[in-house]
């Protein structure tokens, strides 16, 4: 027998991220025979592209910051005098 399956995983509302992830990981273990190993090459894949992004961001929020940072002085110098 080989019943339908497919309807008893429910991702939820989540299901447009969680979905892909999941076809993700059971390719790795055609490939990864260990579900434990599978997790974590797809973890390493999942945040070798997610990383340049975060950096990128926290680049251009450092460069704001340092831009801004004379008048927050100058505000927090101005409190202290009252």
């Amino acid at each position: 027998m080989n019943p339908p399956l497919h309807g008893l995983v429910n991702f939820g509302w989540m299901e447009f991220i969680a979905d892909p992830i999941f076809h993700m990981l059971k390719w790795l273990h055609n490939y990864i025979s260990h579900w434990g190993w599978a997790i974590v090459v797809l973890t390493l894949v999942i945040n070798n592209v997610v990383i340049p992004a975060a950096h990128l961001q926290l680049t251009k929020t450092t460069m704001k910051m340092q831009r801004v940072g004379p008048e927050i002085k100058a505000i927090q110098g101005a409190l202290q005098k009252i």
